[in-house]
């Protein structure tokens, strides 16, 4: 069987045939005349052959040889890791695409792949489900025609938003009554911006007249948003596939960069996903285990079977492959506010009413004593207290969601079900400010019911009283308020406003204005969010003008924001001062002592959030990211690139003739930065580098990232960490050079997207300072050790050829060329870079600034670079020529005179270099582990084991030299101590004493003069700093 195999091989080429011992050449090709028949043997024709490659084997002999490196298969695997993760991803799109969405078409519902969605499809979607695409709005089951969402996806904000359709569509909420919409849409071009939205629609009714409403950004419901809290919306597509927000707002992996030296990483990815394939198969093999019952289980994993265990092992390569570490070195971070700084949580601490303090104790509002004394209860609440909690329970677009009426499935609207209390209620707000607001009101006794047929419903004290919704005018950053116009049972119409102190003392009619900016004063000192609260009664003739002009702004197509925001502020006028609130935003733990360490440390710090403007100002200011004295300098609002530029410039030339001890904070939002990073990137670029601290609000996940990637490709290139919680942060988060998730509330789409996770913004002071720092430490010093003792030991190689007539010979045996970096030096340097602290970790803790000793790259500088080289170039000049100069003259090492040959010679230099480079690593030691210690250990055994199995030279042979000749042993020791134990002022005296002690028991047991010579002329400098402690000094110098 063998042979016929061989046979069939041969005949088609693929094995040699074999050649007999010897060959027989037929002189001019005659045959032989002894044989009757001859077969001729084939040899190759003349023809020479010295590439490599033909057009059949380049690709496969070139690839082969490729890979045979070790960095380039290196790349190859990361290649396949990167390879498989996209294949999760294509997985994953096929699972949405594929996703079950119900279409309205011709009167009936149709269910259909979501990637089937066409534009222009009325989509119908259910509670807790999320939008297949971008969506105008056309009805809900809600009869007022509205909806809760949550776009924790998109901005970050956990809080349910409320959305609404127009009244001509709200009524169509079943499939066969679309049949009767005759209606078609205008709206712009899909783009980033997750906040703004101009169209309009045209309905054609019965009579064929065409009725056109504008549609704005509260009509628009978002792919990547979830419904609350309704039963169902019906919306019309507007925007599908790669066109939606959300898909613009997406950006693809930036590349991490790694370096070479880490893949023996690479390595250990390999052994432990291998180690860990082969433990899962046999522990599910066992008796009685199997595999677990919650692992879900598909029809190919069936057994063991070459598909499963690749896919297993691909997949543990994408768990481990985290083993490659990521420098925790930075310079910039950029965090998100919701969810990464704040729990979101926020409470209702104090008030100011009418020039009068109070606070909440225990539940109850308690008037606060003037001379500081005990607070005392309010039992009954006076006129002015209930004016202010009237605006507080009514000026708001909070929802009540009751949870009975939600579990059996009944409509959500108002009203439905009373509580007493209230405490049955969970308000759902798009603001935390409102909700903390009505719980406060709940609180004490005045308790919001919702809203039912129009009319906002509330019980004073257990007195019913309902107020007719006329008008709301949303806040926006540039007005800083909010207001709404009611109508009282007794017919009496108000505006009720809230909003900054700034944005609403300065419209001021009436009321106690002083005390109240005295009182919202006091409250920001102590970091509390504050607002103040108004309000002012319209005549019938007057609000019919602000009606007539509030509608025609809502309904034009052009400069619509502008004509809104003209009658908003003409409408928020001569306001009745009623007082102010304060409002505690609850920080995650820690949060303003970690920034301001990563502030001392020269980290320079930029929130970068979804919220409106205001209340990320706050914010920053509670948490220790504004601190009081900075200037703050705002580029909001702005619509226009060179006015734009003007403002830069005007900051820069601000910051620039300032005080040098001024810091300076920088405010700019999402429509300014859609102006300044395309137009005038360089100029934004400096103005944000002059400031201490920078806060973008308003923005897009996708302008998070251009932020981040403004910064990672400055002149400098400073290195760039992001750190968010939420799927809207995983972009600034790819985009970044570490990249950070928070596994918080909003998912883990931010912890899969990030290098590191954490469960707490706080653990990052740890991870920077602490971890930062001895990673750092231990990657340079790793790196430059790395080059130190290879120069220390292949330079020798340079000098022996001076000295065998250029002939190639090696210095080393080829055992040792081998295994000095695998084994003989490895150890140690790679247990430094795993356990080294060169300072106590409460250290760097309490002293913040030490981290600026490696910020710009420090300990991997150009100058430390050429030193450490340089060091490994004196090194092996002692090395070799110092045991050169001992074989001079040939002085045998032996009592009996025997010489030592080449290699002896080479494997002295050898033993000396490995000893050195060790003992060299030592004093870099600052961190004496138990590992570090069993690394020397170790390494000192195995190599001298090593040696004695590689030479076949047995213990006792050892130590007899070692004991009675005084030869290979003292030899080493003496070099070794000249070139390290003289680094050290503590060790110059204990190595001088044993130079001299070594030279005195040469010259008593060799009798030896000619050595005496060879020693004083090799160790000339030591022997003169004994003299001059100056020269000393100088010696010094020249090792280290």
């Amino acid at each position: 069987m063998p042979s016929l195999i061989n046979r069939i091989g041969q005949s088609l080429g693929c094995m040699k045939k074999p050649r007999p011992r010897d060959r027989t050449v037929l002189v001019d090709n005659k045959p032989p005349t002894n044989h009757d028949v001859y077969i001729p043997d084939h040899y190759p024709d003349n023809r020479v052959v010295s590439s490599k490659y033909t057009v059949f084997t380049f690709l496969p002999k070139n690839l082969f040889e490729q890979f045979r490196r070790i960095a380039n298969f290196y790349f190859l695997c990361v290649g396949i890791i990167q390879g498989y993760e996209d294949w999760l991803r294509h997985k994953a799109d096929n699972e949405e695409n594929n996703r079950i969405v119900s279409v309205v078409r011709n009167g009936k519902l149709t269910k259909l792949k979501s990637m089937n969605i066409r534009v222009g499809d009325i989509v119908k979607v259910e509670i807790n489900h999320s939008f297949p695409c971008d969506l105008v709005m056309l009805s809900s089951s809600d009869p007022e025609g509205s909806c809760y969402v949550t776009t924790a996806n998109l901005d970050g904000e956990t809080n349910l938003k409320n959305f609404t359709c127009l009244a001509e569509t709200k009524l169509y909420q079943t499939e066969e009554s679309f049949d009767k919409l005759h209606a078609y849409i205008e709206c712009e071009q899909p783009k980033t911006d997750l906040y703004s939205f101009i169209g309009k629609i045209n309905i054609v009714t019965d009579n064929g007249h065409i009725c056109d409403k504008s549609l704005g950004p509260e009509n628009v419901l978002l792919r990547g948003a979830r419904l609350r809290n309704t039963a169902f919306v019906y919306g019309c597509a507007i925007y599908t596939g790669q066109e939606t927000k959300m898909a613009l707002n997406s950006t693809s992996k930036a590349t991490k960069k790694l370096n070479t030296f880490l893949i023996i990483f690479l390595v250990i990815l390999l052994l432990e996903s291998l180690v860990s394939v082969f433990l899962k198969y046999w522990y599910i093999s066992l008796p009685n285990i199997g595999k677990p019952w919650y692992v879900p289980t598909s029809s190919r994993e069936d057994g063991l079977n070459p598909r499963s265990v690749i896919e297993n092992f691909l997949a543990y390569m994408v768990i481990y492959n985290y083993i490659i570490p990521i420098s925790m070195y930075v310079e910039y971070l950029f965090t998100d506010k919701t969810g990464t700084l704040t729990e979101n949580d926020m409470q209702f601490r104090q008030c100011s009413v009418n020039g009068i303090k109070y606070e909440e104790v225990g539940g109850m509002l308690c008037q606060r004593s003037p001379t500081g004394g005990q607070s005392n209860p309010v039992a009954i609440l006076s006129p002015e207290l209930e004016n202010f909690f009237t605006v507080l329970v009514l000026c708001h677009t909070c929802r009540v969601d009751y949870p009975e009426a939600h579990a059996t499935g009944a409509a959500t609207g108002a009203a439905t079900m009373y509580s007493h209390t209230g405490m049955d209620y969970e308000y759902q707000a798009s603001s935390p400010d409102e909700k903390a607001f009505l719980e406060a009101c709940r609180r004490y006794g005045i308790v919001y019911h919702g809203q039912h047929e129009g009319r906002l419903e509330v019980t004073f004290k257990g007195e019913m009283r309902r107020y007719k919704l006329l008008h709301v005018l949303d806040f926006d950053p540039t007005r800083k308020r909010m207001s709404v116009i009611i109508q009282t049972e007794q017919d009496e119409i108000y505006l009720l406003c809230k909003g900054a102190e700034s944005a609403v003392l300065n419209r001021a009619h009436s009321g106690d204005t002083r005390s109240t900016l005295q009182h919202v004063d006091e409250y920001a000192l102590l970091g509390l969010r504050t607002l103040v609260i108004s309000s002012r009664r319209f005549t019938e003739q007057e609000y019919q003008k602000i009606n007539n002009q509030l509608k025609e702004a809502r309904i034009a197509m052009e400069n619509r924001e502008q004509k809104l925001a003209d009658a908003f502020d003409e409408i928020e006028q001569n306001l009745n001062i009623l007082g102010a609130t304060a409002v505690e935003d609850k920080l995650q733990e820690d949060v303003p002592k970690t920034i301001s360490s990563l502030q001392r440390a020269g980290i320079m710090v930029w929130v970068l959030t979804g919220d409106k403007e205001e209340t990320a100002i706050n914010i920053s200011h509670s948490a220790g990211h504004f601190k009081r004295g900075m200037v703050e300098l705002k580029l909001t609002k702005i619509t226009d690139a060179n006015v734009c530029a003007e403002q830069i410039t005007q900051h820069i030339k601000t910051i620039m003739t300032a005080a040098s001890a001024q810091q300076f904070a920088l405010v700019i939002d999402g429509m300014t930065l859609a102006l300044a990073i395309p137009e005038h990137q360089n100029l934004l670029r400096d103005l944000c580098q002059l400031c201490v601290s920078v806060l973008c609000c308003r923005m897009s996940p996708l302008q998070k990232a251009e932020v981040v990637k403004l910064i990672k490709h400055a002149e400098n290139n400073p290195v760039t960490a992001a750190i968010g919680d939420g799927a809207n942060d995983v972009s600034m988060i790819q985009e970044a050079h570490v990249g950070i998730g928070i596994m918080g509330k909003e998912g883990r789409q931010a912890v899969r997207s990030s290098d590191y996770a954490f469960a707490k913004f706080r653990f990052l002071m740890r991870a920077l300072l602490v971890h930062g720092s001895f990673y750092y430490i231990r990657l340079s010093t790793l790196v430059q050790f790395f080059f130190y003792k290879n120069v220390a030991f292949i330079t020798g190689q340079l000098f022996y050829s001076f000295y065998n007539a250029y002939s190639q010979q090696t210095l080393f045996d080829s055992f040792y060329l081998m295994f000095y970096n695998i084994t003989f030096s490895s150890l140690p340097i790679f247990i430094y870079s795993l356990f080294e602290q060169h300072l106590p970790q409460s250290t760097l803790l309490d002293k913040p600034e030490l981290y600026r000793k490696i910020s710009r790259n420090e300990k991997l500088s150009i100058k430390l670079f050429i030193g450490w080289n340089a060091l490994g170039l004196w090194h092996t000049f002692v090395f070799f020529f110092g045991v050169l100069f001992m074989f001079g003259n040939d002085v045998s090492l032996f009592k009996d005179g025997k010489m030592m040959d080449n290699t002896s010679f080479g494997s002295i230099v050898f033993t000396t270099c490995v000893i050195a480079v060790n003992l060299k690593l030592c004093l870099q030691t600052y961190y004496w582990c138990l590992p570090i210690f069993l690394s020397y250990i170790i390494t000192g055994v195995g190599n001298v084991a090593m040696e004695l199995l590689y030479t076949s030279v047995f213990w006792p042979s050892l130590f007899k030299p070692v004991c009675n000749n005084l030869g290979l042993f003292p030899c080493v020791l003496y070099v070794t101590i000249y070139v390290f134990l003289l680094q050290k002022p503590v060790y110059n005296h204990l190595g001088l004493f044993l130079c001299v002690v070594y030279v005195t028991i040469y010259v008593l047991y060799y009798r030896s003069l000619s050595g005496v010579v060879v020693l004083f002329l090799t160790f000339i400098i030591p022997i003169d700093d004994w003299v001059d402690l100056k020269l000393k000094k100088l010696c010094f110098i020249l090792i280290m």
